[in-house]
C-alpha cells in the first residue's frame, strides 16, 4: 500500500486503506495520522472519516471517533455501517438516547442487518427496555440464526426478566453452534442447579481437560464448574475450582493491592469534613436511592425489595457517578479523591445536573429510582453534597460470607481486589474503615441494612427500610421475587426465589478449605 501511495499520491483511497491496515496492526497513532491526511485531501469522501473513526475508537478517543462517524453519516446518509459505528461510540459515551436514534436509523435503512439489530438490542437493554431489546435480538437472529453472540445477548435479556427457561434454551442453542465457548458454559451454569454427574457438568469437565484451552477460557470454566460442583454438594472440589479460576485471573491483572488500600485511606483523609450541599429548589423526578456497600453484600436483594414498591423503579448498577467523577478529574487535572478540593460550584452543579439527565434517559416513571452500584460507597461524601435529597442505603453482611461470595464470583465489571484472598480481606478492611468514617460524618443520613437480619425477619426489616426511605409500607415488598422487574446480577436466578436464609454462614460448608480466608480476616469486624 505504501508503494501504491508512492506511485499515485493523489489517490486518497490508498491513504484510507493504509490507515485501515495500520489500525489492524495496532499502530493507532500512525493510522489516525494517515486517515486525517486522507480526510484533508478528500473532505467529501466518507471512507476516510470512517477509517478515522475506527482508529480513534480503537485508541480510546471516543469523542473524536464520534465526530468522525457523524461526518460519515452526514456525507453518506444511507451508510448503515456508519450509523452502526456511531451508535456503538455513543453507547460507550453513555449517550444512550442518541445511540438508539443512530441504530434505529441503521435498521430503517437495512432492517435485516444483524449487527445493527444486535447493537440496537444492547442499547435498549441498557435503557431498561428489555422486552424491546429481546425483539431486536430476535430480528438479528432472523437474519443470522446461528450467531452465538446474539444468542448470548438474547439469553441475558431473557434472564434479566426472569424468563429463565427461555434463557437456558437460548444459551443451549448458542452452545450447539459454539460448544467450546467457556463463557456460555459459565452463564448457563448460573441459571440452574446442578447434580452430580449431570450432562452440563460433564461437558464443562471435558472442556477443562483440553490442554490447549486458553487461559481466559479456563478462568470462565473454573467459575462455571465451581458453581456446578457447589450445587452438587461437592464443596471442597468446588472451592478448589474457584481458587484455580481466581489464581489464573489474578495473574492477568495489573493490580496494586497496597495502592488500593492507600486509596481508601486517602479518601477519608481528603474528605475529612462535610462538604457544603448544593442548594436544591425542588427534588428531581425521579430521585435516586443509592444502594451501596461491598459487592455480594445483599445490594441486589435490597434493590429488589425497594423496586417492588409502586414509588420506586430499579436502576441497577449505574456507572454515572464514577464516570462523572473521572470526567471532572480530567477537567481539573486531578484524580479522585484530591479532585474534591478543586471542584468549583459549576463543576458540582454540572455533575448533579448531568447525573439527573443521564438517569432521565432510562425512562423511569416512579418518584424514585435505585442506583445499585456497590462501589458508590467511595463517593458517599460527594453524594451528600450533590444530592442532599437522595436516600443512601448501606448494605452490610458478615465479613467472611461477603468475601467468600466475592471470591466465588466472576465479575463482569472489574473488581481486581476480589481474586486473591489476602488482597480481598485487605480491601474489606479498608472498606469498613471508610464506612466508619462516613458514618461519623453522615450517620443520620445513612439507612443501614444488615443482610442476616433482613433474611431472618423480612417483614420487620422491610418495614424499617421503607420507613427510613420515606416510603409507605406495601405488601408487594415482602415478595420481591414476584416483582417481574429487570434484575442484573450474578445471582439473578436466586433473586427469583423467595427470600431465603441458606446463604447465612455459607462459609462453614467449605471446612478447612476456607481457613486462609478466616486467617486473612482475623481482627476484621464480622
Amino acid at each position: 500500500m505504501r508503494e501504491a501511495i508512492s506511485r499515485a499520491p493523489e489517490e486518497t483511497v490508498y491513504l484510507v486503506n493504509l490507515g485501515g491496515l495500520l489500525t489492524q496492526a495496532g499502530q493507532l497513532n500512525a493510522a489516525i495520522d494517515m486517515c486525517r491526511k486522507a480526510t484533508q485531501l478528500a473532505p467529501r469522501d466518507p471512507r476516510g472519516f470512517f477509517n478515522l473513526g475506527v482508529a480513534e475508537q480503537a485508541a480510546g478517543g471516543l469523542l473524536n471517533a464520534c465526530a468522525a462517524f457523524e461526518t460519515v453519516v452526514e456525507l453518506a446518509p444511507h451508510d448503515v455501517e456508519g450509523y452502526v459505528n456511531l451508535g456503538a461510540v455513543l453507547s460507550a459515551l453513555h449517550e444512550l438516547e442518541a445511540a438508539q436514534l443512530a441504530l434505529t436509523r441503521a435498521v430503517e435503512i437495512q432492517p435485516h442487518n444483524a449487527d445493527a439489530q444486535n447493537n440496537l438490542g444492547g442499547v435498549l437493554q441498557r435503557l431498561g427496555r428489555t422486552q424491546e431489546a429481546i425483539e431486536a435480538y430476535e430480528r438479528a437472529l432472523s437474519a443470522r440464526p446461528d450467531d452465538a453472540r446474539t444468542l448470548g445477548n438474547l439469553a441475558s435479556a431473557l434472564a434479566e426478566l426472569g424468563q429463565l427457561e427461555a434463557a437456558e434454551a437460548a444459551y443451549r442453542t448458542a452452545l450447539s453452534t459454539r460448544p467450546h465457548d467457556a463463557r456460555l458454559h459459565r452463564h448457563l451454569a448460573l441459571l440452574r442447579p446442578h447434580q452430580v454427574g449431570d450432562a452440563d457438568t460433564a461437558a464443562m469437565e471435558a472442556l477443562w481437560a483440553d490442554t490447549e484451552l486458553k487461559t481466559s477460557d479456563r478462568v470462565q470454566l473454573a467459575f462455571g464448574l465451581g458453581k456446578a460442583l457447589d450445587d452438587a454438594g461437592q464443596h471442597e472440589e468446588a472451592f478448589n475450582k474457584f481458587s484455580e479460576g481466581n489464581r489464573l485471573h489474578r495473574a492477568t491483572l495489573t493490580h496494586d493491592a497496597a495502592a488500593s488500600h492507600a486509596y481508601l485511606v486517602d479518601i477519608a483523609a481528603v474528605c475529612s469534613t462535610r462538604l457544603e450541599p448544593l442548594p436544591v429548589s425542588s427534588t428531581p423526578h425521579p430521585a435516586p436511592i443509592f444502594v451501596l456497600g461491598m459487592p455480594r453484600s445483599g445490594t441486589t436483594l435490597v434493590e429488589t425489595i425497594l423496586s417492588s414498591h409502586s414509588q420506586v423503579d430499579a436502576g441497577g448498577e449505574l456507572t454515572f457517578l464514577g464516570d462523572l467523577v473521572r470526567a471532572c478529574g480530567e477537567r481539573r487535572k486531578a484524580s479522585y479523591p484530591s479532585v474534591v478540593n478543586r471542584l468549583t460550584a459549576e463543576d458540582r452543579d454540572w455533575m448533579a445536573t448531568e447525573y439527573v439527565r443521564r438517569s432521565a434517559q432510562l425512562g423511569f416513571e416512579a418518584r424514585w429510582h435505585t442506583d445499585k452500584m456497590p462501589s458508590n460507597f467511595l463517593y458517599l461524601g460527594l453524594i451528600r453534597t450533590l444530592f442532599p435529597y437522595a436516600k443512601i442505603v448501606h448494605c452490610k453482611r458478615n465479613a467472611i460470607d461477603t468475601c467468600l461470595s466475592c471470591y466465588v464470583t466472576y465479575f463482569s465489571a472489574p473488581q481486581p481486589f476480589a481474586y486473591d484472598i489476602t488482597e480481598l480481606a485487605a480491601y474489606y478492611s479498608g472498606y469498613t474503615a471508610l464506612m466508619a468514617h462516613w458514618r461519623d460524618l453522615y450517620g443520620p443520613a445513612l439507612v443501614e441494612v444488615e443482610y442476616e437480619r433482613l433474611v431472618d425477619d423480612p417483614e420487620g426489616q422491610t418495614r424499617t427500610l421503607l420507613e427510613a426511605c420515606g416510603l409507605p409500607f406495601e405488601a408487594a415488598c415482602l415478595s420481591p421475587h414476584r416483582s417481574g422487574g429487570v434484575v442484573r446480577t450474578a445471582s439473578l436466578a436466586q433473586v427469583r426465589q423467595p427470600i431465603y436464609t441458606s446463604s447465612v454462614e455459607r462459609w462453614r460448608r467449605y471446612g478447612s478449605a476456607v481457613e486462609p480466608l478466616l486467617q486473612a480476616l482475623d481482627g476484621v469486624s464480622h
